[in-house]
């Protein structure tokens, strides 16, 4: 019997050693994978912009942690830097290899969102403040606008006012946030003729919209958001969780006054993911 239980637990302790996770970075380091990194033209820089195929080159199944915080870097300085917000382990075959979405979000705000022909490497974690921030991201699923502005606004130091969107109390969670990492004060609600920050306003001086019109097979979680032409959100326009399964027609409209002239892209979301676009070109009236 002692004999049985030896060997039992030797089987066990195999089992928990050949399970365990490599950290991405060292799995990388040490040539247990190696991997190609894209921009997704299908997503937006906020949910999953960035493909990672990665390949084991060991003989055994293998499992890599690619952890909330860490970064990828653009090949191309013109594109976006990336911070991930979300977690992920894989675990790819023997000599196999496996292709997945990372959630993550930009850290160049004036750069451009990323595309299928920009490639990515690994860059360092990111620092305690913004670390931070992705945890929150991760654990309230704020994968949406008003967690990429907090981004921006610890990385690019942008106001803590751009913090804003239709869900107030994220809103106000990450205003918190930010500013205690930062030091600045938390900003007074909106004026009512705020437009940029305030979402419920509606007293559009030049009113600009459509519609995208689609069948829902099940409850969804549904965003209409606008985009500059480099791909980088201006505003989200309709955000309406769990829609009923059936046909609906979901109606957007912002103020044409308050943005430049000029070509824009109105992209509806769905679950998080892009499903149809739109192209709008504001012209002087």
């Amino acid at each position: 019997m002692k004999n049985i239980f030896i060997l039992a637990a030797i089987i066990l302790s195999y089992n928990i050693a050949a399970s365990q996770e490599e950290p991405f970075n060292k799995a990388v380091k040490e040539k247990i994978i190696s991997y190609v990194a894209n921009g997704n033209s299908k997503s937006t820089h906020f949910l999953k912009p960035l493909i990672l195929k990665l390949q084991n080159l060991l003989n055994t199944s293998k499992t890599v942690k690619i952890e909330n915080g860490q970064t990828f870097i653009a090949g191309d300085s013109a594109y976006q830097n990336l911070v991930v917000t979300k977690e992920m382990i894989v675990t790819i075959p023997a000599n196999s290899v496996k292709t997945v979405e990372l959630y993550a979000m930009c850290i160049e705000h004036h750069d451009s969102a990323p595309t299928d022909n920009v490639i990515y490497k690994e860059g360092k974690m990111a620092g305690p403040s913004l670390k931070g921030l992705t945890i929150i991201i991760e654990k309230k699923r704020y994968f949406d606008q008003i967690a990429q502005e907090a981004v921006w606004c610890i990385v690019n130091d942008n106001p803590i006012e751009d913090i804003a969107g239709f869900n107030n109390e994220e809103v106000l969670e990450l205003q918190k946030y930010v500013c205690s990492v930062t030091g600045k004060k938390i900003p007074p609600p909106p004026a009512p003729d705020d437009y940029l920050h305030n979402y419920n306003y509606t007293n559009f001086k030049r009113t600009i919209g459509g519609y995208f019109e689609f069948d829902f097979g099940k409850k969804s979680n549904v965003k209409v958001a606008m985009f500059n032409n480099r791909g980088i959100i201006i505003r989200e326009l309709y955000n309406q969780t769990n829609i009923t399964p059936g046909f609906h027609k979901i109606k957007f409209e912002f103020d044409g006054s308050a943005f430049e002239y000029g070509n824009y892209i109105i992209k509806m979301i769905i679950d998080g993911n892009v499903y149809y676009e739109k192209d709008i070109e504001l012209k002087e009236p």
